[in-house]
């Protein structure tokens, strides 16, 4: 069995999609090599915090993703998802959020 191009790019859209998918696509970020287990622990969290992909990618590769890391102490490579939550939860807004959208990709939310 063979795939067209199409059925092959809808596939890839999918995996985009996936926890390990948006990981994987997100792993050149700034502080992606900070975060224990990569951004998996957090792509997760922030999904459970109502974040669709598009704020995730803005939120991960983001300079809050560095801040959050400094603030959560931990040594190099080892900051956490709760060290994200706990600093997003701290001054984040949905403002915030759609302003940094708009930032990263240069058009509104």
């Amino acid at each position: 069995m063979s795939l067209t191009v199409q059925e092959l790019n809808l596939l890839f859209d999918d995996l985009e999609h996936t926890v390990i998918g948006l990981n994987t696509k997100l792993n050149n970020a700034y502080s992606y090599k900070r975060y224990r287990d990569g951004w998996i622990p957090c792509i997760n969290m922030l999904r459970k915090q109502g974040y669709n992909d598009i704020e995730v990618e803005a939120i991960l590769r983001s300079k809050y993703t560095r801040w959050a890391a400094d603030a959560g102490g931990k040594r190099y490579g080892y900051a956490t998802a709760r060290d994200l939550k706990n600093y997003m939860d701290s001054f984040c807004t949905a403002d915030i959020i759609q302003d940094l959208v708009e930032q990263t990709f240069n058009k509104p939310k």
